[in-house]
């Protein structure tokens, strides 16, 4: 999670309350836990952010990420590592966090943030699943934490950025680009759907920016990207659960408001959508 602390004492609290109504769903439904991965081999904290980098490369080409990785990556995760993608209403300085449980692994969106900031984070809390047995994370992400951005972080930025422009479809991306630098960095985030800032440091890093050290405008590397519709609560799997045990009498539906946190109104919605 990137937030305050008075933030992440407040979704903690939320998302232990839904992992554990997706816990107790499976388990009144009679579902096994789903498998989990082991993670990654040959990454440690004193790798070099190229080797993260080449991680994030692996995974684009294994998974055929294709020519816009960021629009493929969530299907990528929940069907291949059966990992729990939930979007889910989180204070506003909360962009997302990952859980590693032994039962299944959970990351938590926050559903009203633009996609673009969504794709990084989903991408982001992946890395630090797969990493997790070898450098777990710390509990909290600090927006106001003074210094150095840790080891872990800067490995998990390369391997995001990586695995959504990878080097190989960034470059002639990039040739094809017209004026200004921030025109052109904005082009390019807009083509892999992430934020312009992600697009300048991945440009800078793979050495694609004619003059990198000069000072870019970064108000002009703001996405302003007309906002689209809000994506529907939670996630079809974890609905479905829900709907199940309300069907079969196991859960009524006032405590199924409770767990989620939603009114009536608001979980019919959620089924109808």
């Amino acid at each position: 999670a990137r937030s305050n602390p008075a933030d992440v004492l407040i979704f903690e609290c939320k998302a232990k309350k839904l992992i554990e109504t997706n816990r107790r769903l499976r388990r009144l439904l009679g579902e096994p836990p789903p498998p989990t991965f082991t993670g990654l081999r040959g990454l440690t904290k004193v790798s070099p952010t190229e080797t993260a980098e080449f991680f994030g490369y692996r995974f684009y080409v294994n998974w055929h990420l294709g020519d816009c990785p960021a629009k493929k990556l969530r299907e990528a995760i929940t069907s291949l590592y059966n990992v729990l993608v939930l979007e889910v209403d989180m204070p506003e300085s909360v962009s997302g966090a990952a859980c590693h449980l032994d039962d299944g692994d959970v990351i938590l969106l926050n559903r009203n943030e633009p996609s673009y900031r969504k794709n990084y984070t989903l991408g982001h809390e992946l890395f630090h699943l797969l990493t997790w047995s070898e450098m777990p994370p710390a509990k909290a992400d600090l927006e106001e934490t003074v210094g150095k951005t840790s080891k872990v972080e800067q490995l998990a930025d390369a391997f995001t950025a990586s695995l959504l422009m990878p080097s190989t479809i960034l470059k002639s991306a990039w040739n094809k680009t017209h004026g200004t630098d921030e025109e052109r960095i904005l082009e390019i985030a807009r083509r892999f759907d992430v934020s312009g800032p992600a697009a300048y440091w991945r440009l800078v890093n793979c050495r694609y920016l004619r003059d990198p050290a000069r000072e870019i405008l970064r108000s002009d590397l703001s996405r302003n990207d007309e906002r689209q519709p809000m994506p529907p609560r939670f996630e079809n799997r974890f609905v479905h659960r829900l709907h199940r045990a309300i069907a079969d009498g196991r859960m009524s539906a006032n405590r199924a408001g409770e767990l989620l946190e939603v009114t009536r109104d608001e979980l019919l919605t959620t089924f109808s959508e």
